[in-house]
C-alpha cells in the first residue's frame, strides 16, 4: 500500500475522532480495513451516520465497533438496510441500539414476507422493547435456519402459531 494513501485514510479517522487505541481495535477486529477505499463517497456516508447516530461520538463508537460502516456500499447496502427496518416501525433509537449490539446487521439483513410473517407469529407490539430484537434477530437469520429451528420444536408436538407465541411469551428473543 502506498504511504501517502495509508496517510490520507489515517487522517480522515483521526478527523473523525477515533483514537490510535480504537484503531488498533478496528484493525484487529478487520484486518483488511485500512486496504479498503474509505473515502468513497465519504462525505454524503458521514453526514447521513452522523444524522442517524444523532451525534459524532455515537458515530465513532459505532465505526469502532463496526469498521465495514465506512466500507460497505452507501448507496445499495446501507441506505436500503436502514429503510428497511425503518420501515418496519423501528425507532432511530432502536436503530441505533441494535447497529451498535449486531455489527453484522447491516450486510446480513434480508426481510421477505415469510420472515415478515413469522415477526407477525410472534405476537410482539411494535412498542415492546423487544420488538427491536426480534426484528433484527429474523431480518440476519437465514430462513433456513428459521424454518429448521420451528421444525426442530415441532417435533416435540408444538404447532407452528404455539411456537412463537412462546417465544414471546418466555421472551426467549
Amino acid at each position: 500500500m502506498d504511504i501517502r494513501i495509508l496517510q490520507s485514510k489515517l487522517e480522515i479517522l483521526s478527523h473523525l475522532g477515533i483514537k490510535s487505541t480504537d484503531l488498533v481495535r478496528m484493525v484487529h477486529c478487520r484486518p483488511r480495513f485500512l486496504n479498503c477505499k474509505i473515502n468513497v463517497w465519504l462525505n454524503e456516508r458521514l453526514e447521513y451516520l452522523e444524522a442517524l447516530f444523532g451525534s459524532r461520538q455515537v458515530l465513532v463508537k459505532a465505526i469502532v465497533r463496526n469498521p465495514s460502516l465506512l466500507t460497505y456500499d452507501f448507496h445499495n447496502k446501507v441506505k436500503p438496510v436502514i429503510a428497511i427496518y425503518e420501515s418496519m416501525g423501528l425507532s432511530k433509537g432502536d436503530l441505533i441500539t441494535v447497529l451498535l449490539s449486531r455489527p453484522t446487521l447491516i450486510p446480513r439483513t434480508t426481510l421477505d414476507d415469510e420472515k415478515i410473517d413469522y415477526i407477525r407469529k410472534t405476537g410482539v407490539s411494535k412498542e415492546s422493547k423487544m420488538y427491536k430484537h426480534v426484528v433484527s434477530l429474523f431480518a440476519i437469520s437465514r430462513i433456513e435456519t428459521i424454518r429448521e429451528k420451528v421444525m426442530n420444536l415441532e417435533k416435540y408436538g408444538l404447532l407452528e402459531d404455539e411456537i412463537f407465541v412462546l417465544l414471546d411469551v418466555l421472551h426467549l428473543f
